[in-house]
């Protein structure tokens, strides 16, 4: 497992090398081994627009993953469920650099059909006048939980 968790405590939907998960998306399956993952922890989910969602950004994160830059044997982490949180980050790349040291990319998966260069962290909706966050407003957020999490484990002496 790429994240140590307590006995019972769901965290990751789909975990797996980058070699694993090309091989999940070539050959058409990874939604497939997603939803029989959410069924088997008993987890929501599933929709036929989470399964497009799913399709859609996942061939192109195998496409992004496809470099020779990236070794095959990072990890990659799709739904990762925050402990103690109702959140849940689309997709991480974990692996170390040549000096063995840690790393984790965060990605936010959005399924838009056009983008734009904001100023800040907030944008205005299309269908309204209503703010909302981008995308990157999530990180810092994101960050400090994992940092909570990792200090805690660290307290109570279990590694992460």
């Amino acid at each position: 497992m790429l994240f140590a968790h307590k006995k019972g405590e769901i965290m990751i939907i789909y975990e797996n090398t980058i070699a694993n998960f090309t091989e999940d998306v070539t050959l058409n399956r990874i939604s497939d081994v997603l939803s029989e993952k959410l069924k088997e922890k008993h987890l929501s989910g599933g929709s036929i627009s989470e399964i497009n969602s799913w399709n859609n950004s996942l061939h192109f994160m195998k496409d992004v993953l496809d470099t020779p830059n990236i070794p095959r044997d990072c990890g990659v982490a799709i739904e990762y469920n925050i402990p103690q949180t109702a959140k849940r980050v689309d997709f991480m790349i974990l692996g170390q650099d040549k000096d063995e040291t840690d790393h984790i990319v965060i990605v936010e998966l959005k399924q838009w059909a056009k983008v734009q260069k904001v100023k800040d962290t907030f944008r205005h909706s299309v269908l309204s006048d209503l703010k909302s966050h981008e995308p990157v407003a999530h990180m810092p957020n994101y960050l400090q939980i994992f940092l909570r999490i990792i200090i805690s484990r660290i307290d109570q002496h279990i590694l992460v």
